[in-house]
């Protein structure tokens, strides 16, 4: 019989999961190790370290036994891990890493790794790093004939002013009246206006964008969403913070690769920079740095929309 693995899993990764699964969190956990070995041997690998930077899932490094190197990942049992599952299928290795196993109903699976797997946001050059981001877009970026698993745009707008003003006493709190005002209405003309929808990644910023060895880039982590093109627009993390020039440069850059709408981006990265400003809210129950950090993108974005 196998030992369990002794896996050091990062505090925030620890805290996030019980604060968001509660005593099922801490349950998972205590069983985590057996959890893993389990799926060693079901899927014929060993596990290696955690990635440190996890935050929502478990993520290790691994090797199969037959020394190809891979990534198992692993969560409490939730609905954007069942997307996540269903969008790698669809894009089955073209423009985001290869699922190799999945076991959507205990939350596992295993995947490519992507070697060496620089992260783009190391990248210095905007036009290069702009080059890599839309090409993976181009890859991603296809119709989808049945949606059975999948939220839509629609889904993720959907009456998050309400809830706003509900959280906030029939205030909005924090935010600008204004802003969400205006979030709701251009996000609303833009939800009714979009003609071709496709499987979008839904989190497509530089640190799930990674290049691999034969210098092209390749994706991971998608939440899976369908929606217009036009919406997914990558960017380094606002943990990085950037000038509105810089901002804009990027986007210029960008409008001018893809082909895209120019107005059309720019009210959707005002739209969704607000969308996930309420967001870090509605998680954690409180504003937050990240919160700030999404609003100062909003802000950037005000005058030109």
């Amino acid at each position: 019989m196998n030992k369990s693995p002794v896996i050091h899993i990062p505090n925030i990764l620890r805290e996030n999961l019980i604060s968001l699964y509660g005593d099922a969190g801490k349950q998972w956990l205590q069983n985590l190790p057996k959890f893993i070995s389990d799926y060693e041997n079901k899927w014929k690998f060993k596990a290696g370290e955690c990635f440190s930077d996890a935050q929502f899932n478990v993520v290790l490094s691994a090797i199969k036994n037959d020394n190809t190197p891979v990534v198992f990942k692993c969560s409490v049992p939730n609905k954007e891990f069942v997307t996540e599952v269903h969008a790698l299928k669809h894009y089955n290795g073209f423009g985001a890493a290869q699922l190799l196993e999945s076991d959507v109903d205990l939350g596992a699976m295993l995947i490519e790794k992507i070697i060496p797997g620089t992260l783009l946001e190391s990248v210095t050059s905007v036009e290069v790093a702009t080059k890599y981001a839309v090409d993976v877009c181009k890859k991603l970026h296809k119709p989808i004939d049945e949606n059975t698993v999948f939220p839509t745009l629609n889904d993720w707008f959907e009456g998050f002013d309400q809830r706003l003003f509900e959280k906030f006493n029939g205030t909005p709190g924090p935010f600008s009246k204004a802003v969400i005002e205006k979030a709701e209405f251009l996000s609303r003309e833009l939800l009714a206006s979009q003609t071709n929808t496709v499987l979008l990644h839904g989190d497509l910023h530089y640190a799930n964008l990674l290049l691999a060895a034969n210098n092209e880039s390749t994706s991971i982590d998608a939440k899976g969403v369908i929606g217009e093109p036009e919406f997914e627009i990558p960017l380094p993390r606002v943990t990085n913070p950037i000038t509105k020039k810089e901002l804009l440069y990027r986007l210029d850059c960008f409008i001018e690769l893809s082909g895209f709408d120019k107005k059309r981006i720019y009210e959707w990265l005002f739209s969704k920079a607000v969308l996930a400003a309420w967001w870090t809210v509605e998680d954690s129950g409180s504003v937050t740095e990240l919160t700030n950090r999404f609003l100062f993108v909003a802000d950037m974005m005000n005058s030109f929309v």
